[in-house]
């Protein structure tokens, strides 16, 4: 099978990279916030650019203004007297850049308890420069290659691999990719992402599959690889 070459997306000089363009930090008897909202500079559409900083800005702030007025009602509901030992809720957001060449790749952690658990979301994002778009996993592919098969069987011998620590017995056709929340670049690698407590228990944290290129062989698209 001919792999198919990606060419260069943008020139050496180009620098893309992450900023904070807000950041909150709050503390007070019913909520504990620290986030930082992630923007994007260096993109050569500064309309694309705009777009997703603020689509950036909207979601991450939509975040805590939610979970401080559910706090707020909460403690409401329960006595005046026993206001004193509610438990404030706690919010963490952060970012990380995975990966910038050929694609720009980012995650987005967003933490927090509401008085229980603690539950934590990872938010992916992988961006195509050139073409001003977030690409999907099909993009990493040439089409030919059935690339949803061997994601899926490359998950399975793990989950097998491993003698506890999952929920339960994977059936052999599971679709993996559809349970799946997401996927990032880093290390010239991909990685798939699950929610937290959906395939294992909590104390395994947000589930995480790595997959070399080396593992599709020829199939895999060399864009993937500075």
């Amino acid at each position: 099978m001919t792999i198919l070459l990606s060419p260069p997306l943008f020139s050496e000089d180009t620098e893309i990279s992450l900023f904070t363009a807000h950041e909150m930090v709050i503390q007070d008897e019913v909520i504990e916030i620290d986030a930082a909202i992630p923007g994007i500079e260096g993109l050569p559409d500064s309309e694309f650019e705009k777009k997703m900083n603020d689509f950036l800005m909207e979601r991450y702030l939509e975040i805590p203004e939610r979970l401080a007025r559910q706090a707020r009602d909460n403690k409401a509901k329960i006595p005046e007297e026993e206001q004193k030992d509610y438990p404030p809720y706690w919010l963490v957001i952060d970012y990380q850049k995975r990966s910038c060449s050929p694609f720009l790749s980012f995650t987005v952690l967003v933490e927090y308890n509401t008085g229980g658990s603690t539950f934590s979301e990872l938010d992916t994002y992988n961006i195509h420069p050139e073409e001003s778009r977030e690409i999907i996993l099909g993009d990493l592919f040439s089409e030919e290659f059935d690339y949803v098969s061997a994601i899926n069987a490359f998950i399975q011998q793990h989950v097998e691999s491993r003698e506890e620590g999952y929920f339960f017995e994977w059936e052999e056709d599971m679709n993996w990719l559809a349970a799946a929340s997401g996927f990032y670049l880093e290390n010239e690698k991909m990685v798939i992402v699950f929610p937290k407590y959906s395939i294992a228990p909590g104390s395994m944290g947000i589930p995480r599959f790595e997959i070399s290129p080396e593992e599709f062989e020829e199939e895999y698209l060399s864009g993937l690889t500075d």
